[in-house]
C-alpha cells in the first residue's frame, strides 16, 4: 500500500487498514478515468464491508498506472485526514496511555506531524512522528498526573530539550515541520537571553510547595534557576552555562562524579519521576526514569513509576505509568489548574541576599576558603585556619579559583556582569603543556544566594589568595589602553597627552612599558606550539590579559613604594 510507511509499522489494526484502503480508493475514484484504457469493470466485496459507495475499478496499462500514482501523495498524512480518516498511534494500550492510566480503552493519540526520520540519529531512538492526545483523554490524563503527584513522597523531574523549545532554544529530536508553532517561538540573539517557560515555572512552584524533591536537568540553559528553582535542588548532570566548575559535557565525555553520585541516590529514592521533553534515547542519566518505571511495573511497594510527557514516542514508553502526548506548556497549565496551584508570573531573577553585600559585591559565605566545602554548622562552625566565614570578593578584577570539575584549581578573574546580572569570569584554562588560554565563563547569580544562605553542598568558586587588589584595575584599564596605542606606533607626544587627560603618571607609564617589553621577550622565548595557541586567543582576551598584568605591576610598584 502506498501509505504503509505512514505509521512505521509492519502490522496494522483493522480499523487503520480500512481507513488507509478507503483513502486509496477515494484517490482512484476521483481520478479522471476518461484518460485510461477501459476494460471490464469489477465489483468488490471490500466496498460492501467498508459500507461505502462502490467506485468503478478499471484495468489499466503500466503507463496509465504510473500516471495515476503520480497523483497520490505517499508521505503526507493530511490527505487521509481530509478524507475523514485520522491516523492514530499504533501501539499497545499501555504504551499509548501508560500502564497505570485507569481508562485503557481510551482512544489513542492522533498523528499530527508525519516524519519518517529518526528523532535522534545514532541513538536508541524512535521515528520523529508527532502525536497529540484528544482533549478529553488529555484532561483525564492530567487529572491522573495530579493524583500521582499528590500521592508521591519523593518526586523527581527529569527534563530534556523539549521543555525549553517554547523559550526559543532549539531541541535535538524535532524533525517535522511545525508551521505556526515554529513561527510563534521567540527569536533570540543569544540563547542566554531565553526566559523560562510556563513549564519551568510550574515545576519550580511544585518544589516551593514541597511536591518536587529534585530536578535533574539535561539542558545547560539555566532556565529552572531563572524561574526561581534553587541551585541546590538541581542536578545539571550534562553541564551548565552558568557554572564555571561544570562545563558542558561532550557526548563522549564523562559525567562529573559528585553529580553522578547524587543521580544514583535519587534513582534509588524517588517514587515518581516526571520525564518531560526528553527523547530518552539511551543517555546514562535515563536510568532514573527506567529504574523507577520498571520497579512500578514489577509491583514494588511504594513506587508510583514514571510519567513521560512528550509528543514523540520513546524507547521507555513500555515502562511508563502514565504516558501523555501533548505540548509541555499546555500540560503544565492544566496541571496547575488541577492542583489549584497559583503560578507566579516570570520576573527577572535577582539574588535574595543582604543589600549591603549586593552593593559592595563582597559576600560572606559559610564555606571553606580553600575547598569550597560547606562548613559543618550553618554560619557557625570554625573553619580550619581560624576564620568562621569566607569573604567571596566578586568585584571587577577580583580573582577566584574553581573548586570542582575538569578545571578545578584554575584561576579566573571577574570581568563584570552581563545584562541579566550574572558574573562574567575569565578563567585561565590549561590548553597544552605550560600554556594557559583565557576562557570566558559565566557564574549565575543564584550561586551567590545559595552560598550566602548555606544551601549548597559546595561553592563552585572560592577567593584566590594572593590575587591582585581589585582597586588597581581602574587605573590598569587606562594604562593598558595607552600601552596598546604605543604598540601601534602612536607618537610619544600623543601618548603623554592621553596620560595628562586621564590624570595618570608619565613615570608609571614608562615603568609599565618596560615591564611589558620584558614580558613580550619572555613570551617570544616560548615554544612554537605555545605561539600557535596564542594566535588563537581573541584580541579581546589578549587585551583583558594585558589589563590583568598591568594591574599586577601597579600593585607591585605600590608595594615597593
Amino acid at each position: 500500500l502506498p501509505r504503509a510507511p505512514l505509521l512505521g509499522h509492519d502490522v496494522f489494526e483493522p480499523t487503520t487498514l480500512i481507513s488507509i484502503m478507503a483513502s486509496v480508493m477515494t484517490c482512484i475514484a476521483s481520478f479522471d478515468k476518461a484518460s485510461l484504457t477501459h476494460a471490464e469493470t469489477k465489483e468488490t466485496d471490500l466496498c460492501t464491508f467498508l459500507g461505502i459507495k462502490k467506485p468503478k475499478f478499471v484495468v489499466v496499462d503500466e503507463n496509465a498506472m504510473s500516471t495515476m500514482y503520480a497523483h497520490v501523495d505517499h508521505t503526507d498524512a493530511s490527505s487521509a485526514s481530509e478524507a475523514g480518516a485520522e491516523q492514530y498511534l499504533e501501539a499497545p494500550s499501555a504504551m499509548r496511555h501508560g500502564h497505570a492510566f485507569p481508562d485503557q480503552s481510551a482512544i489513542g493519540p492522533v498523528l499530527v506531524n508525519y516524519c519518517n526520520e529518526d528523532a535522534r540519529p545514532g541513538y536508541d531512538t524512535r521515528k520523529a512522528h508527532e502525536y497529540r492526545d484528544t482533549p478529553e483523554v488529555l484532561a483525564a490524563k492530567v487529572q491522573h498526573l495530579a493524583h500521582l503527584i499528590r500521592e508521591s513522597n519523593a518526586c523527581v523531574a527529569y527534563t530534556g530539550a523539549g521543555i525549553s523549545t517554547a523559550s526559543g532554544i532549539d531541541d535535538y529530536a524535532s524533525r517535522a515541520n511545525k508551521g505556526e508553532t515554529e513561527a510563534s517561538r521567540p527569536k533570540l540573539l543569544s540563547m542566554k537571553d531565553a526566559e523560562p517557560t510556563l513549564a519551568h515555572r510550574v515545576l519550580t512552584q511544585l518544589h516551593h510547595e514541597g511536591a518536587l524533591h529534585g530536578w535533574i536537568q539535561q539542558n545547560h540553559d539555566g532556565l529552572p534557576q531563572k524561574a526561581g528553582m534553587p541551585q541546590h535542588a538541581i542536578n545539571e548532570i550534562h553541564g551548565a552555562w552558568y557554572d564555571p566548575s561544570n562545563p558542558v559535557v561532550a557526548m563522549s565525555g564523562s559525567l562529573r562524579h559528585d553529580y553522578f553520585q547524587q543521580l544514583l541516590e535519587w534513582e534509588d529514592s524517588c517514587d515518581l519521576c516526571l520525564a518531560i521533553g526528553t527523547s530518552l534515547a539511551g543517555m546514562n542519566a535515563d536510568r532514573v526514569v527506567e529504574t523507577v518505571g520498571r520497579r512500578a511495573v514489577g509491583g514494588m511497594a511504594g513506587k508510583l513509576g514514571a510519567v513521560i510527557i512528550s509528543i514523540q514516542e520513546t524507547r521507555l514508553d513500555d515502562v511508563a505509568a502514565l504516558r501523555i502526548f501533548a505540548p509541555i506548556d499546555e500540560v503544565a497549565a492544566m496541571l496547575a489548574e488541577a492542583l489549584a496551584m497559583a503560578v507566579p508570573e516570570y520576573i527577572p531573577y535577582e539574588p535574595d541576599v543582604p543589600q549591603e553585600m549586593r552593593e559592595c559585591e563582597v559576600y560572606q559565605i559559610p564555606y571553606h576558603s580553600k575547598t569550597g566545602a560547606r562548613l559543618a554548622d550553618d554560619h557557625g562552625s570554625a573553619e580550619p585556619g581560624g576564620a568562621t566565614m569566607t569573604a567571596l570578593d566578586l568585584r571587577v578584577g577580583a580573582e577566584v579559583k574553581l573548586t570542582n570539575g575538569p578545571h578545578a584549581g584554575s584561576i579566573g578573574r571577574v570581568t563584570g556582569k552581563d545584562h541579566m546580572g550574572h558574573y562574567n569570569i575569565l578563567v585561565k584554562v590549561k590548553v597544552k603543556g605550560s600554556f594557559y588560554s583565557p576562557w570566558p565563563m559565566t557564574m549565575g547569580s543564584w550561586w551567590v544566594e545559595g552560598a550566602v544562605k548555606g544551601l549548597l553542598e559546595s561553592m563552585c568558586v572560592v577567593p584566590h589568595t594572593g590575587s591582585t587588589d581589585p582597586s588597581f584595575f581602574d587605573g590598569a584599564k587606562k594604562y593598558a589602553h595607552i600601552m596598546r596605542k604605543a604598540a601601534l606606533g602612536i607618537s610619544r607626544d600623543a601618548l603623554l597627552a592621553d596620560v595628562a587627560a586621564e590624570a595618570l603618571e608619565e613615570a608609571t607609564l614608562d615603568y609599565l612599558l618596560q615591564r611589558h617589553e620584558q614580558h613580550a621577550e619572555a613570551e617570544a622565548a616560548d615554544n612554537a606550539g605555545q605561539e600557535a595557541a596564542e594566535e588563537a586567543v581573541s584580541s579581546a582576551s589578549r587585551h583583558q590579559a594585558l589589563i590583568e598584568r598591568v594591574a599586577g605591576w601597579l600593585q607591585e610598584r605600590a608595594v615597593a613604594a
